[in-house]
């Protein structure tokens, strides 16, 4: 436990240094300090982040996941890749035969169109997963088990992981920068973590968390995480490319106000996703 409320503690903290410094820049650069807080937090959180693992020997590949040599890594990167391509395709599909979202009819659907779509979206998803995974399913993972439990890490990294995506600026304003306005912005972020109107798509990115977890428990490393998660960011988005929400659906509810994906189709079918993987996948290998 004592790992995870630090790393905890180190987020908190660099959002509270963005908060601080988020109106002088704003004095200087004139960009609206809702904006700031989360990006500079985001800038102090990765300078410092090397450091932080040092504090608690967690700043070696091993422990951010990396045990395998590039073979056998880009091996398991592929086959990660396939499944979250594969798995993400569905739940997409579920989404637009029950109009949830529909096509956009301004989408250029032409063949060199596509390809690019889908390169920029692979490109952009293994941009997140490699960012995502070393830091949640890597260093914290590592740094949980070693001092709690295997159980441990898996249901609190999926907490932590779901919570931040949380952390953004959409949708808050402040009416005149101040040198508190900073503060003023986290209150109302922390405000929206909260929103009972979140808890479906919260729900849903906690199993994405889970599902994640169990790979790196079960491969012990984090190459086919990064995949899977690389895959589903390349679908996400090559989806809300090339379709509209659908707000007037009659099951519009099933997707959440995160991306208008995630939500309560999301989190029953990655819970199926979890269920299957554990009794058949991850059981099997801790049984004799």
């Amino acid at each position: 436990m004592k790992i995870f409320l630090a790393f905890t503690f180190f987020l908190i903290s660099a959002l509270l240094i963005g908060a601080a410094f988020a109106y002088p820049i704003h004095l200087a650069t004139d960009i609206p300090v809702e904006k700031l807080v989360t990006k500079v937090g985001k800038l102090i959180a990765t300078l410092s982040l090397i450091y932080f693992l040092r504090i608690f020997h967690l700043n070696n590949k091993n422990d951010a996941g990396y045990t395998l040599n590039l073979n056998h890594f880009s091996q398991q990167f592929i086959s990660g890749l396939g499944i979250g391509i594969v798995t993400l395709c569905i739940l997409s599909a579920m989404i637009l035969l029950l109009e949830i979202r529909i096509l956009d009819p301004d989408f250029n659907f032409s063949f060199t169109h596509i390809i690019k779509t889908l390169f920029i979206s692979l490109c952009i998803g293994t941009l997140v997963a490699l960012i995502e995974e070393t830091f949640f399913r890597g260093v914290m993972f590592a740094g949980i088990q070693r001092s709690t439990s295997l159980l441990a890490a898996i249901v609190l990294t999926a907490v932590l992981y779901s919570g931040v995506h949380f952390i953004k600026s959409k949708g808050v304003e402040v009416d005149s920068a101040s040198p508190w306005s900073g503060f003023d912005v986290l209150s109302q972020i922390a405000g929206n973590i909260f929103q009972l109107s979140n808890l479906d798509s919260f729900l849903a990115l906690l199993t994405v968390g889970l599902f994640l977890s169990l790979v790196r428990a079960n491969k012990g490393n984090i190459a086919q995480c990064i995949g899977i998660h690389a895959g589903w960011v390349m679908v996400i988005k090559t989806t809300k490319d090339v379709t509209d929400s659908n707000k007037l659906g009659e099951y519009a509810y099933l997707v959440g106000s995160y991306d208008g994906i995630v939500g309560w189709l999301c989190f029953g079918y990655l819970c199926l996703l979890c269920s299957l993987y554990y009794f058949f996948i991850f059981k099997n290998k801790e049984a004799p």
